[in-house]
């Protein structure tokens, strides 16, 4: 059944000119197509996708992008799953990714911007999406660069992939358990697309009413991101040099925009990794290495809390995979660490916690002799002390260093740590009282070297 010259059913767009169902059962053209005369009902899909309104809605952010060329050409495609094609002046995507917010208005506009870089193109369509057409509130929160530089595992298992990824990635997602399937360790560039965002977002919000119109006419111009400086994050050991390297890159990009100091300092200075962080840091230990998961991607994007996860000689800026040499002191001298929690299945020595005297007054053992024990996404989430609390079948003990230190001097080295009385021995326990909490306890002792304690 069709409907003579329906303006509803015809494409109002100045960026896209088609659309195509399944390569032809249903077709809309742009309402200046100057042969058109008839146009088919919508579909149940393109009235449930809203599909002509959302690319008509998109004129809002043409002014920002190329207009001049062909306009693009889109194929929807009901019979597959999760498919972006994306070529010169032509979309194909399946249907389920047709439902994900801004994946098809990215794309489009990601095509419209003309620019070789896709990155950066990838990172204004974003940028466009969220201001103008989505009006997403803006969050400063969030992860710090370092942690969203992932491995190109970590990356396509992230939702924020460009847009000219999507189908790789879906591919390469699915082949994850294959035995073709491999890991590479490198840095993928493409991760710190949500930083590169975020830089964008918070220019525009500190900038008045004539430098947002500068921004806005010059953000074409965006090109390379110079991703080099990725190399030099692997040969140092220090954080400052991490900070100076990747503030420039970010400089150099938006030179284009010609901001005002005073616009862009204070981006950059909030990026940087030094002093601005509150973290966990994650000691794992040996007998826990063959069961702790480093892929924590059911971390919300808007965490506060930085979790960095010593792992041997490797350090992890969770949750990205990419393995850092950077020094524990560094680490510790260069970020607000507020919970030292080292994980094992057995007892820790008494070596190994005073190893971060020092550093911390208090280190909090946590047992993990299987995967299932902990979920360390939830960690994130909650924070260790409300994850203790909600999960009373997690085993922990809390100790006291400076008593710790205070102990070995006094009373010599501890024999036998796997067995938990005799800590309890060596600290002169006299009476294990309930804490606060429910199955939690706390001892009366001369030397203080445990505060609390969940062991069963």
């Amino acid at each position: 059944m069709t409907k003579f010259f329906g303006p509803a059913n015809c494409i109002n767009s100045t960026l896209v000119g088609k659309v195509v169902i399944d390569s032809g059962v249903e077709a809309y053209r742009s309402c200046g197509f100057a042969v058109r005369i008839l146009d088919p009902l919508p579909s149940d899909m393109v009235t449930k996708t809203q599909l002509l309104k959302r690319i008509e809605a998109l004129d809002i952010a043409s002014s920002f992008v190329a207009t001049d060329g062909d306009l693009v050409a889109i194929n929807v495609k009901t019979n597959v799953r999760r498919e972006l094609s994306i070529l010169p002046q032509k979309i194909s995507i399946s249907e389920d990714f047709l439902l994900e917010p801004g994946l098809l208005e990215q794309s489009i506009l990601f095509l419209k911007l003309n620019n070789n870089n896709p990155i950066a193109a990838s990172a204004i369509a974003k940028f466009l999406w969220l201001e103008f057409i989505s009006h997403d509130k803006y969050d400063s929160s969030g992860q710090f660069w370092l942690a969203k530089l992932n491995t190109l595992s970590g990356y396509c298992a992230s939702k924020n992939i460009l847009p000219v990824h999507y189908g790789f990635c879906s591919a390469r997602n699915e082949m994850s358990d294959s035995f073709i399937y491999d890991e590479p360790t490198e840095a993928a560039p493409w991760s710190l697309l949500p930083i590169f965002v975020q830089v964008l977002r918070e220019v525009y919000l500190n900038a008045d009413f004539s430098q947002k119109k500068n921004i806005l006419d010059r953000l074409m111009f965006l090109g390379e991101i110079e991703d080099t400086f990725i190399d030099d994050i692997f040969k140092s050991s220090n954080i400052a040099p991490l900070d100076i390297s990747f503030n420039q890159m970010v400089n150099d990009w938006l030179m284009p925009l010609s901001l005002d100091n005073e616009i862009l300092l204070p981006v950059i200075q909030k990026h940087r990794l030094q002093k601005n962080y509150d973290a966990d840091y994650i000691v794992v230990g040996r007998t826990s290495r063959d069961v702790f998961s480093l892929e924590f991607n059911g971390l919300n994007q808007s965490i506060k809390k930085t979790m960095i996860v010593e792992f041997g000689t490797n350090r992890f800026f969770m949750p990205s995979r990419v393995a850092y040499k950077i020094s524990r002191k560094e680490i510790f001298r260069e970020f607000h660490v507020k919970n030292v929690i080292y994980v094992s299945c057995e007892m820790p020595e008494v070596e190994n916690l005073l190893a971060y005297e020092g550093m911390t007054k208090r280190v909090l053992f946590v047992r993990q002799c299987t995967p299932e024990e902990i979920n360390w996404s939830a960690v994130a989430t909650k924070g260790i002390s409300s994850y203790l609390k909600a999960s009373t079948n997690t085993q922990f003990v809390e100790f006291n260093l400076s008593a710790l230190k205070l102990a070995k001097r006094v009373r010599g080295p501890l024999r036998n740590s796997e067995n938990f009385t005799a800590w309890q021995r060596w600290l002169l326990w006299q009476k294990i009282v309930n804490d606060d909490e429910p199955t939690v306890q706390r001892p009366l002792s001369a030397i203080d070297g445990v505060r609390r304690f969940r062991i069963f």
